[in-house]
């Protein structure tokens, strides 16, 4: 599925309708891993309004699903969004999809109860999760916790300054683009704010293994 361009003035350009690890939305050319939702965000010219939300439900998606076939930001139908990868996708607040992305859905719903300190057999709604992350992705960045690097668990998303972002990978610290990562480096600080969701994060040290991008998962 494309990312989708509109037409300017006979120019085409991108839609702002890839997401970032703070959980911006940006107009951008690069291509994703994964698409997602908050439900309708645009107006009839696929123009992105104020608002960010319009469900708590916010899922992560395949690209492609059963052959069907969509227009990008269709009249009255949810924005499509557009994820360079699922460490960046989890650490903007959202969730995998229990239908296209089923077997994630089930491996993220195991991981966040172990994590979340909830029953392992306990049948755990999605609702609830949404709730959960709901109120933890609506902080401001910088007032979320700090941790010490070495505490951090794989594909969680960090920041010093609200702006550039990096990931953990292997015990090192690679940092976000658009286009993919950068090389490995020591970590920026001894502590760092984390911009990836404390519920996520429980269940990433609990298990959940997160599909990266390959200029990650090659280093």
């Amino acid at each position: 599925m494309p990312v989708g361009r509109a037409e300017l003035g006979g120019l085409s350009m991108p839609l702002q309708n890839r997401v970032n690890p703070l959980g911006e939305l940006v107009a951008n050319s690069a291509r994703g891993m994964l698409m997602g939702n908050r439900g309708c965000l645009h107006d009839a010219d696929k123009k992105i309004g104020r608002r960010r939300w319009t469900t708590q439900s916010w899922v992560t998606c395949a690209l492609s699903f059963n052959g069907r076939q969509r227009e990008i930001m269709a009249p009255q139908h949810y924005t499509e969004l557009f994820f360079l990868d699922e460490a960046t996708a989890l650490s903007a607040g959202h969730r995998p999809c229990a239908t296209c992305r089923r077997e994630n859905h089930k491996r993220f719903i195991a991981a966040w109860l172990l994590g979340n300190d909830d029953p392992p057999d306990r049948k755990l709604l999605a609702p609830e999760i949404n709730a959960v992350l709901h109120r933890e992705r609506i902080m401001p960045v910088m007032n979320r916790s700090q941790a010490e690097v070495q505490d951090l668990p794989d594909a969680a998303m960090v920041t010093m300054d609200g702006s550039r972002t990096w990931v953990k990978w292997n015990g090192n610290f690679h940092e976000w683009s658009f286009d993919g990562y950068g090389g490995a480096v020591d970590a920026p600080s001894d502590r760092m704010v984390i911009v990836t969701p404390a519920s996520t994060v429980r269940a990433l040290r609990h298990g959940y293994v997160a599909e990266v991008h390959p200029t990650l998962s090659a280093s």
